[in-house]
């Protein structure tokens, strides 16, 4: 690999010794983007940087067209810029390349078509002088106010899910980033630097390599990087996502059995999408017409107003794209099936967790909030069968597993009356009232039970049977409830207050069948309504209401029966034999 290298303040070997204290190296490695690395080297030389440490940055050339170097001669930021050029061999390739020549203990990898505020370092180092080894700073869009292709805004939107966490909070390798990312020299040297054979997942394969060997990596939200990115093509992204997967799968087969699975993205797909993604590594090249179609149908809905249904679709198909990768770089389908299939088992699919069952569903009730109609639609359902499979697991010992969950659609009537009724709430979301009036008929004639579509349903709920069930539009139910068929959760008066209202279910409320609750009460958490008991007031968390007492009155035929045995005796006849038999009428006895 040829390369040359330039300072622009002066030659290289001026730096050595012009520097006090501690080195901060900022890595960048440009291609053909001269303009936009000249506004990223502006808001490195406007950096407020902590005292007793000084600032280097090291650009690699990576081959561009026209050369960069020359342009930054003279640059202002003088002796601290150093410009190096190679042929072009891959990001990875020009990043360690740079790193060669830095002195910085902190190494900080920015993309060359970033921006960043002044204290962009400093933040870096608060986190580094707190012990951390690897800090991912968060990545923004910078293209405020424009509209972006539907692949880019998905792509912001795994942006987003990468640096999830609070400032300082754990993260894991496989989110790494270099577009920001920053990590100690030694770290860095210790695991063997980027793969330089890689041209795409570089990244990835670095941070697995420092979770393997033990580095603390954290989140760095307060370190934000702005990105201009001027990627506009759907074929090229297509096709960089089937690279992404077959790298991926390669990682995985180099790294050994600690490496995360590429089937780990299903995490970041609808679910359950393990179907789908089993097809499409099979048969990569049936599958590419599929993958156009739903993009297709994505860019439609987001001309419609209906961001989210949008962005879903376009996951769609960056999911079968990348698992088209992975299937074309699988060495055999049997290794799709293994693989998808430990997958299965190691609970990757979403909603699915390798927890137990109840942590599930908390883990996906109490999820952040879904923005939009269509996600809070599909964030209720995966919720709501979770909790199912919690508890047929807990009374039933069986797990179906997140997988079946279409299945279960089908077959399990209670999940199927709970789809419905958050279809007939997305109808209300999407302000189509007509249409959730009309949903609210549906679910009346097809399971015989009558739930208004204002009634505020969490996230996480069991119904079992469900025919005969009445849920007013005041009612509130928590997650993690059960509600047997019968139930009526009605609005009625507080004779005390004068109050009109309905019940309120806390979380994990179980109301047995035919239980009537009327009034604005409220039901505590984890009590339990046995069947048949009618509940005007407030009951304590934890507590059991069972009905009043049955009292046992003889039945009509009895009474008669006794007034007959009582006269006869009173008129001198014989004692009514034991058991309430009557008196020989016609030779007969009657009992």
């Amino acid at each position: 690999m040829n390369s040359t290298s330039a300072s622009a303040g002066g030659e290289r070997t001026s730096r050595h010794g012009a520097a006090e204290g501690r080195v901060i190296s900022v890595v960048v490695a440009t291609y053909n983007r001269a303009e936009l690395l000249a506004v990223l080297l502006e808001d490195l030389a406007s950096q407020a940087i902590p005292p007793g440490w000084s600032l280097e940055v090291v650009v690699t050339d990576d081959g561009s067209a026209v050369p960069v170097a020359p342009r930054f001669q003279g640059h202002h930021l003088g002796d601290r810029l150093v410009v190096l050029s190679q042929r072009n061999a891959g990001p990875a390739a020009a990043r360690h390349h740079a790193i060669e020549h830095c002195r910085g203990e902190i190494l900080l990898c920015l993309d060359d078509d970033m921006r960043v505020a002044p204290d962009f370092i400093a933040a870096h180092l608060r986190h580094h002088a707190a012990g951390a080894e690897v800090v991912l700073g968060r990545i923004d869009d910078a293209r405020d106010g424009v509209v972006r292709p539907l692949f880019h805004r998905l792509h912001q939107k795994f942006l987003d899910a990468k640096v999830g966490g609070g400032s300082g909070e754990p993260a894991r390798g496989i989110e790494l980033f270099t577009g920001n990312v920053s990590f100690t020299a030694e770290r860095y040297r210790e695991v063997g630097g980027f793969d330089v054979t890689l041209r795409r997942c570089e990244d990835r394969d670095l941070g697995i390599r420092f979770e393997q060997a033990g580095a603390r990596i954290v989140s760095a939200p307060d370190a934000p990087a702005r990105h201009f990115s001027d990627h506009e093509d759907v074929a090229g992204w297509r096709r960089r996502t089937r690279e992404w997967g077959a790298l991926d799968q390669a990682i995985a087969e180099r790294r050994g059995a600690s490496a995360p699975s590429p089937w780990q993205v299903l995490r970041q797909l609808p679910g359950p999408f393990t179907p789908v993604a089993v097809a499409a590594a099979l048969a990569p090249g049936a599958f590419g017409p599929v993958a156009g179609a739903a993009y297709r149908s994505g860019e439609l809905l987001a001309r419609l107003g209906l961001e989210g249904p949008a962005l879903q679709a376009a996951a769609v198909t960056y999911g079968i794209d990348y698992f088209r990768g992975v299937g074309g770089r699988a060495p055999h389908r049997r290794a799709v099936l293994r693989a998808a299939r430990g997958a299965r088992r190691a609970g990757v699919d979403r909603g699915s967790s390798s927890a137990a069952p109840e942590e599930s569903v908390g883990s996906i009730a109490a999820a952040s909030p879904p923005r939009g109609p269509w996600a809070s639609f599909v964030h209720a359902v995966q919720a709501d069968h979770a909790c199912s499979r919690h508890y047929r697991a807990r009374y039933q010992g069986a797990d179906s597993g997140a997988w079946r969950l279409p299945l279960d659609a089908v077959t399990k009537i209670g999940f199927q009356m709970l789809i419905a009724v958050r279809a007939m709430r997305l109808l209300r979301d999407l302000r189509i009232p007509f249409g959730a009036q009309l949903a609210s008929r549906a679910i009346r004639h097809l399971y015989g039970a009558e739930i208004h579509w204002d009634a505020e349903l969490a996230p996480g709920l069991a119904i079992v049977h469900g025919n005969g069930l009445v849920i007013s539009a005041d009612a509130r139910v928590g997650q993690r409830c059960i509600l047997f068929q019968h139930v009526t959760l009605g609005r009625s008066l507080d004779a005390a207050t004068g109050v009109h209202g309905a019940p309120t279910l806390r979380e994990g409320v179980h109301v047995g069948p035919g239980a009537v609750l009327l009034g604005p009460i409220e039901i505590g958490e984890r009590a339990k309504i046995v069947a048949n008991s009618v509940i005007t007031a407030d009951i304590p968390a934890g507590m059991v209401a069972r009905p009043a007492p049955v009292e046992l009155v003889p039945t009509r035929l009895q009474a008669v029966d006794g007034v007959r045995r009582d006269a006869a005796a009173n008129a001198g006849g014989q004692p009514a034999a034991a058991g309430g038999s009557l008196p020989a009428v016609g030779g007969e006895v009657r009992s």
